[in-house]
């Protein structure tokens, strides 16, 4: 016998949650595919590679009343970039794994499935149904 859903707005928003969230998955996979194939074809890769090929400073700014200059050759702007970059997409990818986790959970419990409700220290606050 099939479970009757209990709200089907929450069931669809946690459907909504698990399709978008491996929709980003899925665009930020093909961008960096695209970066490794042909990085002149994507704007970004080719904002970062001119960032590179510039003569400007890596940092520059204000601390107090003092002005700070940071250069660097294009070896190091590289090397930094490429952590900032790395910092970003892991960022997104945990956006993204976060919302294809909750959008389980909340489907779950909007079906009717106790048993995804009991955490490991008991259960979660707000689904005890």
């Amino acid at each position: 016998m099939k479970k009757a859903v209990r709200n089907n707005n929450l069931y669809y928003l946690g459907v909504l949650l698990v399709v978008s969230g491996s929709l980003f998955l899925l665009g930020l996979g093909a961008t960096a595919f695209m970066i490794l194939q042909n990085p002149e074809e994507v704007n970004l890769a080719r904002v970062i590679m001119a960032s590179f090929e510039s003569t400007a400073p890596l940092l520059n700014g204000r601390v107090g009343n003092q002005e700070f200059v940071l250069e660097a050759a294009s070896s190091v702007k590289y090397v930094f970039f490429s952590f900032v970059g790395l910092f970003l997409v892991s960022m997104m990818i945990s956006i993204a794994n976060g919302m294809v986790a909750s959008g389980i959970r909340v489907a779950k419990y909007a079906a009717g499935d106790q048993q995804e409700t009991e955490g490991d220290n008991g259960p979660v606050r707000g689904f005890e149904g």
